[in-house]
């Protein structure tokens, strides 16, 4: 059984790390799901309040004008920023052309102020973008976008599994020389959300950071070379290691609802209406939140987030390091959790019973659950849920569906042996013997009570009966014996030829076994004079009965060797068979003692005394001491007068 969970739980364990290790994406939209879930269970958060975003709203577009926003209003956002102490800017604005109309395809007005507020701020970050398509880039990038790329860099791209993106579309030269550049680029899961950012992009041999990436190292003052990728293990900024998941993407630490990070409309920023100290030293984004304007995307808590606030909230994990870990550590913790699960879960099925298995398997589910949101909520951990949860639903599965048919098919051999075992050993001791190699009543002095029965004259009865018909003879009798033995909760201990030995207190001893085991004597003659009938009108001779019984200790024990059988022995054996002899000199069909007569009048059933006559003390053969008999009927019929003159 214990081999067969080893397997089972070894198999399921190897095919669930294949294919966590292919990070297939229907695993990874539900694994995605019960993120959103510990999102949901932790609440919101706050930001670390570094991060301000400056929205393009609704209110903001229609007290400006129209859409996209005149480069001047953006020109005066900038200056507005600059004064009031931003540290850095960086718009989430895909400026692609240039404002029109130019002048001769130089820049016009608008965008003229816009280069020279640019040029007068500290540090501003236009955006370019990357779109991906079956087959890498071959193209070149542009020396004003290039100027971006991070220039060291440890082992070989190829190792992290990073996308190439087939182009890119960036803000015109005149723009970016006054600027620097990052890639806003985010891909989506298959559910649309978005749960993670491409933290570096490889393109035409360079690599390239994120918005978010751009803007921190800008806030923390840190040259592009102190930007370390490290392809193996995630990005080093400055003295901190930025350990990454697969691909060098940045799980998002998302905060809250849309409204999270201190917002100011653009409107009220160009106004000067805003208190510069809500500006002064913070990292600013400026982005479109009006809905149908920018891009908006399925968030954890129920509202879709615009993709301004969501590169707000990278930008925020990084300068307070909240981002989620989902790094190698997490991976060993995933990896430990999907074999353990498979193999628990495995000798659980194939060791409890089904349904305790199941409560257990369940417990197992609520523990690991428990585990990943309080690994989620504390630690920023970010644990596999639906692999484990598998393994134990699989590995669990597979060992109570067998554990079920292999114990199916033990307990039907079973009761197949036990079936076979009843034909030659009583019902109540088989079961006895079933438990246990050593049955309690092994070897054991306790009070009896003994029946011996035996048909009188069962030589002359059957001498001129062919063998059949005797075998057919003996049958009908020993059904009538078991029968009533049956009906009065005794033991058929074995049998004699054409009689039987009876135990009445096995396998325990019970306060009435005299009172039943006389009433199966009775109960035994009255269904032979019922079979007598049967025989008069077939016109076969009557049979006699005669019963022995007696009442007292017997020591109950296993004998023989391969061969074994339980039995009682001791004086109130022998003398309960002496006591079935004597009916034959008493002419009775029952004589027993009174030892069985005082237990039952004991019990005040006088009424199975009725019909007995007391014959006094009485010897018995082998025995010192005599014994007070009781013989039943008073007076023998003429059958057994007959029988016992044969």
């Amino acid at each position: 059984m214990r081999r067969g969970a080893l397997l089972i739980g070894g198999l399921t364990a190897l095919l669930l790390v294949a294919l966590w290790g292919r990070e297939l994406a229907p695993f990874g939209t539900l694994e995605g799901e019960t993120l959103d879930w510990r999102f949901a269970l932790r609440g919101p958060i706050a930001p670390s309040g570094e991060v301000v975003i400056v929205a393009i709203d609704e209110a903001s577009i229609r007290a400006l004008g129209r859409w996209p926003l005149p480069r001047q209003v953006l020109a005066q956002a900038v200056e507005r920023l600059s004064a009031a102490g931003a540290r850095v800017i960086a718009f989430d604005l895909q400026l692609q052309e240039l404002e029109q109309p130019t002048i001769g395809g130089a820049p016009g007005p608008g965008d003229q102020q816009l280069i020279a507020a640019i040029r007068s701020a500290p540090q501003v970050i236009l955006p370019f973008a990357f779109s991906f398509s079956d087959a890498p880039g071959s193209a070149p990038m542009r020396e004003d976008v290039a100027k971006s790329a991070l220039p060291v860099r440890l082992g070989e791209p190829d190792a992290a599994g990073l996308g190439h993106p087939a182009s890119f579309s960036a803000p015109p030269r005149q723009l970016l020389e006054v600027s620097h550049t990052a890639h806003a680029t985010v891909t989506v899961e298959p559910d649309g959300a978005l749960r993670m950012i491409d933290l570096v992009v490889a393109f035409a041999g360079e690599i390239y950071p994120a918005l978010p990436l751009e803007a921190v190292r800008l806030h923390q003052g840190l040259a592009r070379d102190r930007v370390i990728v490290d392809f193996e293990r995630g990005v080093r900024l400055g003295e901190r290691r930025i350990e990454t998941a697969p691909g060098l993407r940045l799980p998002v630490n998302y905060y809250g609802p849309p409204g999270a990070f201190d917002t100011i409309a653009i409107e009220e920023l160009v106004a000067g209406t805003v208190d510069p100290q809500r500006i002064a030293g913070k990292l600013v984004l400026v982005g479109a939140t009006a809905p149908g304007l920018g891009d908006f995307f399925p968030a954890p808590y129920g509202r879709l987030l615009p993709g301004v606030e969501v590169l707000a909230t990278a930008a925020d994990n990084l300068l307070s390091d909240r981002w989620l870990r989902r790094d190698r550590s997490a991976a060993l913790v995933d990896l430990v959790a999907i074999v353990s699960a498979s193999l628990l879960a495995a000798t659980i099925g194939a060791v409890l019973p089904p349904a305790l298995a199941a409560t257990g398997l369940i417990a197992l589910a609520g523990l690991w659950f428990a585990t990943a949101t309080l690994a989620f909520a504390r630690f920023e951990l970010w644990l596999n849920l639906i692999f484990p949860l598998t393994a134990l639903a699989l590995a669990g599965g597979a060992a109570i569906l067998r554990h079920a048919i292999f114990d199916g098919r033990k307990r039907r051999t079973a009761e197949r042996e036990r079936g076979h075992l009843v034909r030659y050993v009583p019902e109540a001791i088989a079961d006895e013997l079933a438990r246990s190699d050593h049955p309690h009543f092994d070897e054991r002095t306790q009070p009896a009570s003994i029946l011996f029965v035996d048909v009188v004259g069962f030589t002359r009865t059957t001498e001129s009966m062919q063998g059949p018909a005797m075998l057919r003879l003996v049958r009908r009798l020993h059904a009538v014996i078991e029968a009533a033995v049956r009906e009065h909760g005794g033991v058929v201990e074995k049998y004699i030829g054409d009689g039987a030995m009876i135990l009445f207190g096995l396998p325990e001893p019970r306060y009435d076994d005299a009172a039943r085991a006389l009433t199966c004597a009775r109960a035994i003659a009255g269904a032979v004079d019922r079979w007598n009938e049967e025989r008069a009108t077939a016109g076969e001779p009557a049979l006699a009965i005669g019963a022995g019984l007696h009442h007292g200790p017997v020591i109950v024990a296993r004998v023989g060797d391969r061969h074994a059988q339980v039995t009682a022995m001791g004086d109130a054996v022998n003398v309960a068979s002496r006591l079935e002899r004597i009916t034959r000199e008493l002419s009775a069909r029952i004589v027993l003692s009174e030892a069985v007569a005082a237990a039952v009048r004991a019990l005040g059933r006088t009424d199975l005394m009725a019909g007995f006559s007391y014959e006094g003390e009485r010897p018995i053969r082998g025995r010192d001491q005599t014994i007070g008999v009781w013989r039943w009927p008073a007076a023998a019929s003429e059958v057994e007068r007959e029988a016992q003159a044969g």
